[in-house]
């Protein structure tokens, strides 16, 4: 619900705004993920169902860890122009030629 209303009332991009509105919408995003996967996890363990599902779920979630992580670190990487990542990580702004 947060994030449909602030897909209206998100700023212009040349807002000084948009900066905290883009880490506000990434980290809401991130929250969620994080207590969707929570909410599953007790879902299985409430409804008492064999370890495959366990296994199975635990490796869903592993493989989608390692692919987060590997992707939010390509993005960090490759955006030296805007000297931020949408992680709140500042960029340094060498460059080697220089």
């Amino acid at each position: 619900m947060l994030q449909v209303i602030a897909f209206f009332l998100h700023p212009n991009k040349d807002s000084q705004v948009r900066k905290c509105w883009n880490q506000y919408h990434h980290w809401l995003g991130r929250i969620c993920i994080f207590l969707a996967a929570i909410n599953i996890v007790l879902g299985i363990e409430l409804s008492d169902t064999n370890i495959s599902w366990k296994v199975i779920y635990g490796a869903i979630i592993s493989v989608m860890i390692i692919s987060t992580t590997f992707l939010e670190v390509m993005m960090c990487t490759k955006l030296p122009k805007e000297g931020t990542c949408n992680g709140g990580l500042q960029m340094p702004t060498h460059h080697p030629n220089s």
